[in-house]
């Protein structure tokens, strides 16, 4: 599974009470994988601080001492990736976080999505919402109060998009992420093909490669002959004996397709 990114929910600067609870997600789309967080000199965590079994930071009750520099880190094969959050506990600054609902989403083309950003204990001066990459919102984009609404979601729309609480000069920004996806197509080639007793026939299903899409091979009678290989998008079939029609079956999140070939023994 390769490492594309990974946030930080709340992220940037958080500013803190003692005493107060406090706990930091570490978003990813490697779901398998779990993060690990160490303080910025790569050391453990201080004694108090948690994380549980979901990769989550948990401060119970934050202390003075507390404050520093904390790493989300993710690594596999790939290689790694990491975000860092600094923490101040300081009685004389306003807590403030920025805290988004739901904030990585799937959406089907068409429909719409929407994100709440609160800054968690205090009501901020402003709730801000703007795209990463600074690009103004198209039309179907727009900022109502604390939420982020997108209407007749595309394509285009995929991205993450920041949400920025301001209070008295601080200023806590948090991401959120829309994964836009539509029905899966599914189209086998060849679409039919003739061969001769005991030959063999490679086939290939062509469908789009959204997240979470499952391949499945499968025959018209229920099952394949016995000598093939299914490898995801490729189905390898040896030594046919008789007339046989390959399906492939493309699941997503946004529902299923299936197509065959008919392969003809002369």
């Amino acid at each position: 599974i390769s490492v594309f990114w990974i946030d930080a929910v709340p992220s940037g600067i958080i500013h803190a009470q003692s005493g107060q609870r406090l706990e930091i997600s570490c978003l990813t789309p490697a779901n398998s994988v779990l993060p690990k967080w160490s303080t910025k000199c790569n050391t453990s965590l201080p004694s108090g601080i948690i994380q549980d079994q979901f990769g989550k930071l948990i401060f119970p009750a934050i202390a003075p001492c507390q404050s520093g520099i904390y790493t989300c880190q993710l690594s596999n094969q790939d290689g790694k990736v990491s975000e860092d959050v600094i923490l101040t506990v300081d009685l004389s600054k306003p807590i403030i976080n920025a805290v988004i609902d739901k904030p990585q989403q799937v959406v089907e083309i068409g429909k719409n999505v929407e994100f709440n950003c609160n800054s968690n204990s205090i009501v901020a001066d402003s709730i801000t919402w703007t795209k990463s990459n600074g690009n103004p919102f198209p039309p179907n984009i727009f900022q109502s109060g604390t939420k982020l609404i997108v209407t007749s979601v595309t394509i285009e729309d995929s991205g993450t998009y920041k949400c920025t609480t301001s209070k008295q000069q601080i200023s806590v920004a948090s991401i959120a992420t829309i994964i836009v996806v539509s029905k899966p197509t599914a189209i086998v080639i060849p679409s039919s093909l003739t061969v001769l007793r005991g030959g063999s026939v490679t086939l290939l299903c062509v469908t789009q490669n959204f997240p979470g899409t499952i391949i499945n091979w499968t025959s018209s009678n229920g099952s394949l002959p016995a000598d093939h290989i299914a490898n995801n998008t490729h189905l390898i079939l040896r030594r046919l004996s008789a007339d046989v029609i390959p399906i492939c079956t493309v699941s997503a999140r946004a529902g299923q397709a299936s197509a065959n070939s008919t392969i003809t023994i002369n």
